[in-house]
């Protein structure tokens, strides 16, 4: 018979015994170090623990003393199936056979407490379980029959029990009355190790508190765990996990963007994300297939071209195959940190033919609707004039638009604008136009114009009317007709001239005399050109019809109404009298005597000898103006005229003819003339001529008969 020693199992410390858990099997590290003891030793001793009452046993106990007790422990113990059945049942009195009632088997919320104080330690727990084999007395035969574990019915934690007199007393079946159960002197290895298991075990209450945290932990650094895995190989492990998963995502990924476009992918401004290159292409044929062409025109109107009208079609020309071949499908991480965009022009196609029918199907082509554009105008009548605002109309320049779509067309752009650029055929004069106001204004200016000149007692208007049905406008400015104004003039000129015409003359006599307008000598040329001498009646009015017409239109445009003063060539000093006035000098050839009036008074009436009646010394008839006056004077030339006389007055009248005095002549009258007559001046005695030169002016008319 085997002996088991014990010591070791009492020397155990705490920290080395497993912690309670359920009914079942000792933890396997214990049970093979406890048959490893056995094997070694045939013979275990196992202390007797000595009291008071009693001497101390001997060292050990044989397993013949111990079977005896051992088996009467069995006979009241429950089989280890039995205890597996029921794993909160513990150790109980002599009368564990009666169900123990729910008050005794569970504890109210209230006891939990107390209870779970009254809870041994594991070592305490283990102490008390060895405590069993020293009382035995001697060592325990090993046998192959399992032994029973020992339950009872209370529900209470055990813990060893020390009264005054001895040692701790072993764990048993223990009555009211305290009694030492008897002890089973022989057991099995088997046996021994199922009582360790079934002491070490103890069911807790239901309600016990939850250990410590801090408790836990220490227990946990002491405790060894029955088995352990290594931190290192669960390390090991978890990392193989995640490099498993993170490559499988990165194969599948991979795998999938050889296919598909990394996110943040855009084309054109679309995202293309995670879709595949018949995808797109599929998304472009949709685009293309939606293309319209708007054209917008004046007052909001749109006119729309389809893709339809215009055999609008996509033409894969592989630039989305090759966006996705320089696509690494190997770095598809790195798309998630950056976007990528591309711009690309898509290959599309359309019918011409159909396009230039789509342009002339266009409303704003039609003809049959085009209003076409009209220049602002001046509007003019004789009460003024006012500007006709333009037309603009909505004719097109068909050929311009043509092309304008076709450029859109080309390159694929969805608007345009007929008015930028301006397709549109546009009225060339406004409203505002800065010509067409000057116009405007001038023809008001002048469209209230009266003007009236006056010719002595005769006073020559013009009306508005006749002068705004004169006015012209030639577009670049409103002026009166300058014929029409040189022909009013002329009017005036052949109504009040009197220079170089007939003129009926009233004699001293009373009697009229017509006196000529001009006189040609046929005879006699003009010493410098040579010509013909013209003796012209050189007093009288002579209109100047050039400046009298400027003047006139100068009035008109400048919106000058009013009386206007005629412009003359030559002027009389009167309108009354023919134009002779009061003053003047009458000279009678055939009488051979001159008369000079001063205010219609004779001042001076003397005898005179006029010129020889030859062609070169005649004194021509007519009215002349005397030209000048001067004193003294040296008459003629021996180179040209053959003599050369000094006088003391000279009034010239005609050319080389006027008055002087002749001091050298004795006579003067009739009969004289002649014979012996002048050159053609009228020669008067000097202290006549005197008086003459004294009242005669420059202007002054001479009239000749």
């Amino acid at each position: 018979m085997e002996e088991i020693k014990l010591n070791e199992l009492n020397e155990q410390p705490a920290a080395d015994m497993p912690e309670a858990v359920p009914a079942g099997p000792a933890p396997s590290d214990e049970v093979d170090r406890l048959r490893a003891a056995l094997a070694e030793d045939q013979t275990t001793e196992m202390p007797v623990i000595p009291t008071d009452e009693t001497p101390a046993p001997s060292d050990t106990v044989s397993a013949e003393d111990a079977v005896p007790e051992v088996a009467a422990a069995s006979d009241v113990a429950p089989t280890a199936d039995e205890a597996a059945v029921a794993p909160e049942a513990v150790i109980a009195d002599d009368t564990a056979s009666e169900p123990a009632t729910e008050t005794e088997a569970v504890p109210t919320a209230d006891e939990a407490p107390a209870d779970a104080e009254a809870m041994p330690t594991e070592d305490e727990t283990l102490s008390a379980a060895t405590q069993l084999l020293p009382d035995l007395g001697a060592a325990m035969p090993i046998s192959d029959e399992p032994a029973e574990a020992v339950v009872t019915g209370d529900t209470r934690p055990v813990e060893p029990v020390a009264d005054s007199a001895g040692p701790t007393q072993p764990i048993g079946p223990i009555d009211d009355e305290d009694e030492t159960p008897d002890l089973v002197t022989e057991v099995s290895v088997e046996d021994l190790e199922k009582k360790i298991t079934a002491s070490t075990v103890v069911t807790a209450p239901r309600h016990m508190p939850e250990p410590d945290d801090e408790d836990d932990d220490d227990d946990d650094e002491d405790d060894e765990p029955v088995k352990r895995r290594s931190p290192m190989k669960i390390t090991i492990v978890l990392l193989l996990l995640i490099v498993a998963v993170f490559a499988g995502v990165y194969l599948f990924m991979s795998y999938y963007f050889m296919e598909h476009f990394y996110s943040g992918t855009t084309i054109n401004g679309v995202d293309v994300s995670g879709m595949t290159v018949d995808e797109v292409k599929g998304s472009v044929v949709s685009q293309v297939k939606s293309y319209t062409l708007t054209i917008a025109e004046r007052d909001g109107v749109e006119e729309v071209l389809t893709a339809d009208q215009l055999a609008w079609d996509y033409v894969d020309d592989h630039r989305i195959d090759e966006i996705m071949a320089d696509q690494n499908a190997w770095e598809w991480f790195t798309s998630l940190a950056k976007n990528k965009s591309f711009k690309i022009s898509f290959a599309t196609a359309y019918d011409r033919e159909k396009a230039k029918e789509a342009i002339r199907s266009l409303q704003c082509l039609d003809e049959s609707k085009m209003i076409k554009p009209q220049d602002a105008v001046l509007e003019k009548d004789n009460t003024g004039a006012r500007i006709i605002p333009e037309v603009e109309g909505t004719t097109i320049d068909k050929d311009m638009v043509t092309d304008l779509v076709f450029e859109a067309l080309d390159n694929a752009v969805t608007r345009i604008d007929l008015t930028d650029p301006d397709c549109y055929v546009h009225p060339t004069i406004k409203a505002d136009d800065e010509n067409l106001v000057k116009r405007m204004n001038e023809w008001n200016a002048m469209v209230n114009i009266e003007l009236s000149y006056t010719f002595g007692d005769k006073v020559e208007k013009v009306s508005k009317e006749d002068i705004v049905a004169h006015l012209k406008d030639d577009g670049e400015k409103v002026s009166v007709d300058a014929e029409w104004v040189k022909s009013i003039v002329k009017e005036w000129a052949n109504k009040y001239d009197t220079f170089g015409r007939e003129r009926q003359f009233t004699t001293h006599s009373g009697a009229v005399v017509t006196l000529p307008g001009a006189t040609y000598n046929t005879g006699e040329k003009d010493p410098d050109t040579g010509q013909e001498l013209e003796h012209a009646s050189d007093y009288g009015w002579l209109l100047n019809v050039d400046a009298t017409a400027e003047d006139f239109i100068s009035a008109v445009e400048n919106g000058q109404s009013g009386n206007r003063e005629p412009i003359f060539r030559y002027k009389c000093l009167g309108w009354d009298n023919n134009g002779l006035t009061g003053n003047y000098v009458e000279v009678s050839i055939a009488e051979q005597h001159m008369w000079v009036y001063k205010d219609g008074q004779v001042v001076v009436d003397t005898d005179v000898v006029t010129g020889k009646d030859t062609p070169t010394r005649r004194t021509y008839p007519g009215c002349f103006a005397v030209d000048a006056k001067q004193s003294p004077a040296t008459l003629g030339t021996i180179a040209t005229q053959g003599y050369s006389s000094k006088v003391t007055y000279w009034l010239p009248f005609d050319g080389g003819r006027g008055l002087h005095d002749a001091p050298w002549r004795d006579a003067f009258g009739p009969g004289i003339y002649e014979a012996n007559g002048s050159h053609g001046c009228v020669n008067t005695p000097p202290e006549a001529m005197a008086k003459v030169y004294e009242y005669v002016e420059i202007g002054m008319a001479v009239c000749v008969y």
